[in-house]
């Protein structure tokens, strides 16, 4: 475990780097070989492991979805170690926001507790950088034809769909959930549901669930054939949504539920062990 003013320089070097990454990010195809990873939810022993992978199977760029905190024992190891991995590999990982990367859920689900059991007199402190860090992390990734995000595709109530142009004008260095913008808190709490058309409110208290025809017309709008998303542990570690274009994985042990990543190799996906 590092120290307080450890931390410290981490999140300083970290946010260096995620200053220079906008909302929106857009992967250059030259990359053909790519790892995407689900929730870890503190489970620092599967990231380690999943990193070994990266290391010694050559791949060229991985992203992870968010939820590196709550509810996993490790969660300080596990966000301290990818933050680290990140000022190793700034080119080569990308981390996004979770809803999990938010005061309001690390009060309720570990994370906020475990900076204070750690650090004692100085937890305020050190949580203040990493409440900082986690605002400046990006919404969403683009390779080819495949977006990457936490929860869902944002429901636009009334015209078009939105757009890819307004994610990447979602703002960065905002702490709280509740003063994001309502396409932002959608983007890392929706949910796809197979058993509805367009979209209903969530029961889970924050966003929509949507349906085959509303993820139809966000996709064709912006061009896009597929979606990786997390946000929810199913038997089996994935599953998979209208027709197999959307892939929703979980990579945490602690909810016995199965994990899977998903490689991406010249423009195919699949679902694998870790």
């Amino acid at each position: 475990m590092l120290e307080k003013e450890d931390i410290i320089d981490l999140c300083e070097k970290v946010n260096k780097i995620l200053d220079n990454e906008p909302s929106l990010l857009r992967l250059d195809d030259i990359y053909k070989k790519i790892l995407v990873v689900g929730d870890t939810h503190g489970d620092y022993d599967i990231t380690n492991d999943i990193v070994q992978k990266f290391k010694s199977e050559n791949y060229d760029f991985m992203i992870f979805l968010g939820d590196y905190v709550d509810r996993g024992e490790k969660a300080i190891q596990n966000i301290n170690f990818l933050l680290n991995m990140k000022i190793m590999e700034p080119k080569k990982l990308i981390l996004l926001r979770g809803n999990h990367e938010f005061p309001s859920m690390n009060m309720n689900y570990g994370f906020y507790n475990q900076v204070f059991a750690y650090f004692k007199e100085d937890f305020e402190e050190v949580y203040e950088y990493y409440k900082r860090t986690f605002s400046k992390l990006p919404y969403a990734i683009v390779y080819n034809n495949i977006l990457m995000l936490h929860g869902g595709i944002p429901i636009r109530k009334e015209g078009e769909s939105y757009t890819l142009k307004d994610i990447a004008n979602i703002p960065k260095n905002v702490q709280t959930l509740e003063e994001l913008p309502d396409i932002a808190q959608q983007i890392v709490w929706n949910d796809p549901k197979e058993t509805i058309q367009q979209d209903e409110f969530s029961y889970r208290g924050i966003g929509y669930f949507f349906g085959l025809k509303s993820f139809n017309k966000f996709m064709t709008k912006n061009n896009l054939e597929y979606l990786i998303r997390s946000h929810e542990a199913f038997l089996g570690g994935y599953k998979t949504f209208f027709n197999e274009k959307l892939i929703s994985l979980f990579t945490c042990e602690y909810y016995r539920r199965g994990t899977k990543i998903a490689e991406i190799i010249d423009n195919k996906i699949n679902v694998i062990d870790i």
